[in-house]
């Protein structure tokens, strides 16, 4: 019993480690004069939204799992937003706070101190099945295994240089999930080979989000009759992108 306790402890940190990250950052996560807060404390939100999700099979409470990511989800649109209106403003130049203070709103809520409490109470005592809690890397590594021989036949799919903004986009998102379910793994159990195969996964997030970032700009550009020559300037950067991401970008 004592060594169940033990590794049920020892999971539960996993999740909490993310959610200290985050929590670090709230307090300035909403002063412009400093955005990596922001960042952080999203990489945080991130990563606890993930692993939620990978690793749903070790809670028994579905349903206020399930209440629990739509809550976290609401917030991460809304920094979403907020990164998005960043992208704009520095790229193309247009400026809005709206954004900004829709986030402001929603931190400084009831909705949202609520949220925050149920996110910690329910990483600390929701009720987890004992045999996934024992056996955690038993179950939690192979899933790594599979997911991440999934994103490379879901890499071997794309053709860099000709597959839409939105396929990109997607394996930007699976890339992201992989990483973070790898993370938990390594943190757990390090492994060297593992570990390998996450900073892999860390540069390619990295290539596919400042691909992104382009994509957002040049959007925004084409739906508001934008500066052509501003355009043509960062489609030549997409599709140097994409040919640096044909070549480098293997799993």
């Amino acid at each position: 019993m004592g060594d169940y306790k033990e590794t049920e402890h020892q999971i539960r940190n996993l999740f909490l480690q993310s959610v200290a990250k985050m929590m670090a950052h709230k307090e300035f996560m909403l002063d412009a004069k400093a955005p990596e807060e922001l960042h952080d404390f999203r990489v945080g939100l991130r990563e606890v939204r993930s692993n939620l999700k990978n690793l749903s099979f070790l809670f028994e409470d579905k349903e206020r799992l399930r209440a629990l990511l739509i809550e976290l989800s609401w917030i991460d649109d809304l920094i979403s937003a907020v990164r998005d209106a960043s992208v704009l403003r520095k790229v193309v130049g247009v400026k809005s706070t709206a954004q900004q203070k829709l986030l402001a709103e929603a931190i400084n809520s009831p909705r949202c101190d609520e949220m925050f409490l149920e996110l910690q109470n329910f990483l600390q005592n929701a009720k987890m099945k004992k045999r996934f809690v024992r056996e955690f890397m038993k179950f939690a590594k192979p899933l790594f295994k599979h997911r991440y021989r999934e994103l490379k036949k879901m890499t071997r799919d794309v053709s860099f240089k000709k597959s839409s903004d939105r396929k990109l986009h997607q394996l930007r998102i699976a890339t992201k999930r992989v990483r973070y379910l790898g993370e938990v793994c390594i943190l757990h159990t390090p492994n060297q080979k593992m570990a390998a195969k996450v900073t892999k996964l860390v540069a390619a997030q990295t290539m596919l989000g400042d691909f992104n970032d382009l994509v957002i700009a040049r959007n925004w550009l084409q739906a508001n009759d934008g500066d052509q020559q501003l355009d043509q300037l960062l489609a030549n950067q997409q599709f140097e992108l994409r040919g640096l991401m044909g070549a480098k970008l293997r799993f």
